[in-house]
């Protein structure tokens, strides 16, 4: 969230620091209490102190400081309201998310006429009293997100007359209070991770200003006709539901809706020309439902569309007006039932950069694909005994994802194209070598290679001087040479488990200065490695299910 003036003092500091601000000098002791020294109160404007493990603000801390217009008590371990909140009449945001309140007492905000930023997120509140906010009449933003809110008393909101942005998600409530339906000047509201099931004819129809509604994870089984009536409306998220229909026409009037998610829901079919008038729509997720297919021209109107998601259904073929898309960027096509695409199918999707069709039952790519612009190419879990040459004209391609297949090599000039790479799986296949070209791949950075049948560590590898990454877990590696990791000082993250390793050389990690994980367990180590103690930045170190008996 962001402040509208400057901040003219800030206070972020660990226990025993302080900051002054107009005077005062501000710490937290080591016991978590807040302290305060000298005097402030015209001078200190804008006061933080955040994320500084703070339990306590004891009385006097905050008194008097009457041209104080920004506080910002977020990310401690607050369980008290400080009440000389209540007396900051000047205030204009005020921030207590992440702490641990309970309750807020009434009359708190009673004098805070001019606050236009209060956000109580992420605390323990399981009741708000009657009237708390009917003095804040300024306010623009209130987040009562992340708690354990069931129900409002009536009129709790009546007064925000001026609210643009409301977040009551993560709570427990089981129906919208009726008062958010007169705040006709709302433009966000936020209702996911509830348990709504349903939402009253006509609650929207005031809200001609709202431009981004999100319903998700409650329990709705229809999404409430009155969205019908929201003209405004840009940004629709009613995803994790128990949708199992959409009414025929349900979408006709909202032409400004650019992003819309109707994923993990129940969903079996959707009627014909659902989409037909979203002529601006530019993100649509169906992931995780039912569909086994579209009617013919379903998505051929959604001529703006960037991002489509289909994963996670029961396609066994690609819609094929999808391929007139040419505005798509990304596809995700993973977990359906597919076994082939048409051969030039992607010809005139010259726009995509991301393309996803893991876990089909895909032998190979269309012949001829040209996709020259895409950025990530995942292909996991497929039916792939070669791989497609297609990827070969991919010359932009950054990550490639061609684990969990059924492959045994890897064609000996197929690096040579892909100069692009950073991220690269080949896990979970059958591969006893890899081609010495991949020492071609300089900007490759993360390198997955567990789940083969690699009997050692090949040496092309060992050249990818800018690696951080590196999987090797679940071969068969059962000795490593001194020096193996000469070259990879880049290296962070390096996964060495599940092999038959019972023993390293010495001076093997004297190289590995940039090492913060390392991981040897499901070995056959009767000792701890030697030199394991030079790595100095190594955070995390597993050596479970070895034959070590002491250290």
């Amino acid at each position: 969230m962001l402040f509208a003036l400057s901040l003219a003092c800030l206070v972020l500091r660990a226990n025993g620091e302080s900051v002054s601000c107009g005077g005062c000098s501000f710490s937290v002791s080591n016991s978590g209490v807040v302290t305060r020294q000298g005097n402030c109160a015209y001078s200190c404007i804008n006061l933080q102190i955040s994320n500084s493990n703070a339990y306590l603000v004891p009385a006097g801390v905050l008194n008097n400081l009457t041209s104080l217009q920004s506080l910002d008590l977020s990310t401690n371990k607050i369980a008290t309201f400080p009440a000389e909140i209540s007396s900051l009449t000047r205030l204009r945001f005020l921030h207590l998310a992440s702490n641990r309140l309970t309750s807020i007492p009434g009359g708190s905000f009673d004098k805070l006429i001019f606050l236009t930023q209060l956000d109580l997120s992420v605390n323990l509140l399981t009741s708000i009293p009657p009237g708390a906010f009917d003095a804040l009449t300024s306010l623009t933003t209130l987040s009562l997100s992340s708690n354990q809110l069931a129900s409002f008393p009536t009129g709790t909101f009546t007064n925000l007359q001026r609210l643009e942005q409301m977040d009551l998600s993560s709570n427990q409530l089981k129906a919208i209070p009726a008062d958010i339906s007169t705040l006709t000047t709302l433009t966000t509201l936020k209702l996911s991770g509830n348990q709504l099931t349903t939402i009253p004819t006509g609650f929207f129809s005031n809200m001609m200003s709202l431009t981004s509604l999100d319903l998700s994870s409650n329990e709705l089984t229809s999404l409430p006709s009155g969205i019908l009536s929201i003209r405004s409306l840009i940004f629709l998220y009613a995803s994790g539901n128990q949708l199992t229909a959409i009414p025929s026409g349900f979408f006709s009037g909202l032409n400004s809706l650019q992003r819309l998610d109707l994923s993990s829901n129940k969903l079996t079919s959707l009627p014909a020309g659902l989409f037909a008038n979203l002529i601006i729509l530019d993100s649509l997720s169906l992931a995780s439902n039912q569909l086994a297919s579209f009617s013919a021209g379903f998505f051929s109107t959604l001529n703006s569309l960037k991002t489509l998601d289909l994963s996670s259904n029961q396609l066994k073929a690609i819609p094929a007006d999808i391929s007139t898309l040419t505005t798509l960027t990304t596809l995700k096509l993973s977990g359906n039932q597919l076994t082939t695409i048409p051969t030039g199918f992607f010809s005139n999707m010259m726009s995509l950069t991301s393309l996803d069709l893991s876990s089909n039952e895909l032998t190979s790519l269309p012949s001829g694909t040209q996709l020259t612009g895409l950025g990530t190419l995942k292909l996991a879990s497929l039916q792939l005994t070669t791989v497609p040459v297609e990827i070969l004209s991919m010359k932009r391609l950054a990550t490639l994802d061609l684990s969990s297949n059924k492959l045994a090599s890897i064609p000996a000039n197929f690096f040579s194209s892909l100069q692009t790479l950073t991220f690269l799986d080949l896990s979970r296949n059958y591969l006893v070598s890899l081609p010495v070209g991949i020492s071609s791949l300089k900007g490759l950075t993360t390198l997955h290679l567990s789940g083969n049948q690699l009997a050692s560590i090949p040496d092309g590898v060992l050249s990818l001087t800018n690696l951080k990454n590196l999987d090797l877990s679940s071969n068969k590696l059962q000795s490593l040479p001194a020096g193996t990791f000469t070259n990879l000082s880049s290296l962070e993250d390096l996964s060495l488990s599940s092999n038959q390793l019972a023993s390293l050389p010495p001076g093997f990690f004297a190289t590995l200065r940039s090492l913060t994980t390392l991981d040897l367990s499901n070995n056959k180590f009767t000792s701890l490695p030697p030199g394991i103690e030079s790595l100095t930045s190594l955070k995390y170190l597993y050596l479970q299910n070895n034959l070590i008996s002491n250290i």
